[in-house]
């Protein structure tokens, strides 16, 4: 009875470390949490995946704000239209001073198109959020073609539509100069500066580049570069020679 009791002993004792052996809750229980060098290993896996996505999302973000902004300009394209049917086919000014009594603080080209845009956003590039008063105007008039402040100072004044040769190439409004392009100047956001120099007020804000209404009425995104080379020619000026 001794072996046989000590056998059933051994085979008990056998069989309770097979059921231990074969429990996985066990094994859980066991190697509860990570240890430090799993937890690195997941820290850096997510930093790398961030290092890539993050920039991703702020291109994306960026290529519908370039959407919107392509958008207000061709809205402003036909409000410029509108605005020269009711006003013997001409383009309004850039400003005007010395101003007329009613805007002592001057009086500016996107005010003429007020009464067809109805939406005071449409001036305001999604890009361009900073600054304040002028400084948030997001687009400007290319003054040095179409007028500049209702006296005859630069050509162009009240340009009549028939009167530009290369519609389809010359810029009228585009995205103004990004903020503190200029130092020690305060920043004059409603024109499109368009000479050597004010090389520095080219917009860049789009991906390196900006946004341009044409006068046909069509908009075209631009590198700052490519516009660089355009300045005081080109695209700037209603002379197809330049």
């Amino acid at each position: 009875m001794k072996n046989v009791r000590r056998r059933g002993q051994i085979a008990f004792a056998g069989s309770a470390d097979m059921r231990s052996a074969g429990e996985p809750g066990r094994d859980r229980r066991a190697r509860m949490g990570f240890t430090l060098i799993e937890l690195l290993v997941v820290i850096a896996i997510i930093a790398i995946l961030a290092a890539i996505l993050f920039p991703v999302f702020a291109r994306a973000r960026e290529k519908g704000r370039t959407a919107s902004c392509q958008s207000n300009l061709k809205q402003l394209g036909i409000a410029l239209m509108m605005y020269a049917q009711d006003y013997d086919e001409v383009y309004p000014v850039s400003s005007f001073w010395p101003a007329p009594p009613l805007f002592p603080a001057g009086y500016y080209w996107y005010q003429s198109l007020d009464p067809y845009i109805k939406n005071s956003q449409l001036i305001l590039c999604p890009s361009k959020s900073e600054g304040t008063g002028l400084e948030m105007l997001g687009y400007g008039w290319n003054y040095m073609n179409f007028g500049y402040d209702g006296i005859g100072t630069f050509p162009g004044e009240h340009m009549p539509l028939a009167d530009i040769p290369t519609p389809a190439a010359t810029v009228v409004i585009g995205d103004s100069e990004d903020l503190n392009d200029r130092v020690l100047v305060e920043s004059q956001s409603y024109y499109l500066y368009s000479t050597s120099t004010y090389s520095s007020c080219v917009a860049d804000r789009h991906s390196g580049g900006g946004n341009y209404l044409y006068c046909d009425g069509h908009v075209k995104w631009h590198s700052g570069q490519t516009m660089r080379g355009q300045l005081g020619r080109g695209v700037y000026t209603v002379n197809p020679t330049d």
